[in-house]
């Protein structure tokens, strides 16, 4: 499916810019969220990333979300 509004990203970071020429994300006419990716290099190569059956909040629960700092890390808490 090729439908869908395309966003046209050009890197700033000249490091970043010598590898990524162009990055275009396509935003799915029905949810809005993003299905497909596509990265071209200076070189002229492109990888495409196709997302499918995307779920839009499925529902998952919350002990998949916790996150321990790891030992000698400084928390901050505001």
């Amino acid at each position: 499916e090729t439908s869908g509004e395309w966003l046209r990203l050009v890197p700033r970071d000249p490091e970043l810019g010598q590898v990524v020429a162009r990055l275009y994300v396509r935003l799915a006419p029905k949810t809005g969220l993003s299905d497909c990716v596509v990265v071209e290099q200076q070189s002229g190569e492109r990888t495409r990333l196709e997302v499918e059956k995307v779920e839009r909040n499925p529902g998952l629960p919350d002990r998949l979300f916790r996150f321990t700092p790891p030992p000698g890390v400084e928390v901050v808490r505001f």
